[in-house]
């Protein structure tokens, strides 16, 4: 283990390391991690030992690397990872490393989940997620493999492209996608989160805004910007995801990022001071940021409601049908591979 550990500080090591190795982030690792966590289901699932060995091989390789990563910008290492999770099966075996009398494993069961809900009450709900769902939709589907091309905001609606069994391979050429939005930006108020489910921070009079001052600073943000993500957003900083640190009432300096905005078409609604609002993005493009920097833009704050993605490059809202339905719409490999840009 330590010769693994070794190799990986060398290749990330900026004075003699690989370009490559050195160039990446958590976010360009993290497709690779998901691809090789499926590449391990599917080995089992053809009951291919041989390719099993390997397999694990690549998915430890993904937590060494994940690790070393985290080493750097001073959070933990590999070591306190395999403490955490060695104190952790400890903790949730009581009957075996102590005194607790488990004699099934149906009790075992019931057991690890109150512990898992115990420890998740203890550090404060997390927000939902993308992979909420997920576990019902593997039951549907009638696999044991399911991925997906990106996330989706809590509170957002549409598009999100989820892979069954071997296709899941084909997920990382989809998570760069530009993407497609809709939704309403409310000018007069902020709010924490920067979108209608936060509390509301500072309230402006914006009632003398028009609609041609609105449409011309909407204009501004079109083309290659710098973004700040919001504090509720999954980006980690120091090793923690923005939105950890924002629930214990913290804030931190977050650097801004390259995003591109191809279209910011914003219309009048017949609510006062509420404006629909059309987005086409690049991936990584937070728009509840589109709103609140729009409001700022304008002399005073805004947010977003009403969110709903409306494409993910070529799949659009017409593509998309709820997981309820099952394996009826699902693309084949071949139809997705058509799909993808020419460079994928």
């Amino acid at each position: 283990m330590k010769k693994l550990l070794d190799i990986m500080a060398r290749l990330r090591d900026p004075d003699g390391g690989c370009p490559w190795d050195v160039e990446q982030t958590f976010a360009t690792i993290v497709p690779h991690t998901i691809e090789e966590a499926y590449e391990v289901a599917d080995a089992i699932d053809r009951d291919d030992l041989s390719a099993l060995k390997e397999e694990l091989g690549d998915l430890l390789l993904q937590v060494v690397y994940h690790s070393q990563m985290a080493s750097e910008a001073g959070a933990v290492g590999f070591t306190e990872v395999a403490q955490a999770v060695a104190d952790k099966m400890v903790d949730r075996h009581p009957h075996v490393f102590g005194d607790a009398r488990i004699d099934t494993a149906e009790a075992q069961t019931v057991s690890w989940e109150a512990r898992k809900a115990a420890e998740r009450s203890a550090k404060g709900a997390e927000p939902a997620g993308t992979l909420d769902g997920v576990a019902k939709a593997l039951g549907v589907l009638g696999t044991r493999t399911l991925g997906h091309s990106g996330t989706l905001d809590p509170d957002a609606t549409g598009v999100l492209v989820r892979g069954v069994g071997r296709a899941t391979r084909l997920l990382r050429f989809l998570t760069l996608l530009p993407k497609g939005y809709v939704g309403r930006v409310v000018l007069g108020s902020e709010t924490t989160t920067l979108d209608a489910s936060g509390e509301v921070t500072a309230v402006h009079g914006m009632s003398a805004v028009t609609v041609d001052q609105v449409v011309q600073a909407a204009s501004l943000f079109v083309g290659d910007i710098q973004q700040v993500p919001p504090m509720v957003s999954a980006v980690r900083v120091d090793g923690r995801r923005l939105y950890e640190i924002a629930r214990e009432g913290g804030e931190v300096e977050r650097r801004p990022r390259p995003v591109s905005v191809a279209r910011f078409d914003i219309s009048p609604t017949d609510e006062p001071g509420v404006y629909d609002a059309v987005v086409e993005c690049s991936s990584g493009t937070y728009v509840r940021t589109l709103a609140a920097d729009l409001g700022t833009a304008l002399g005073g704050g805004a947010h977003l409601r009403d969110l709903r993605r409306t494409a993910v490059g070529s799949f659009t809202i017409s593509d998309a049908h709820p997981v309820e339905i099952g394996r009826a719409h699902v693309c084949t490999p071949v139809t997705i591979r058509s799909r993808m840009p020419s460079s994928a």
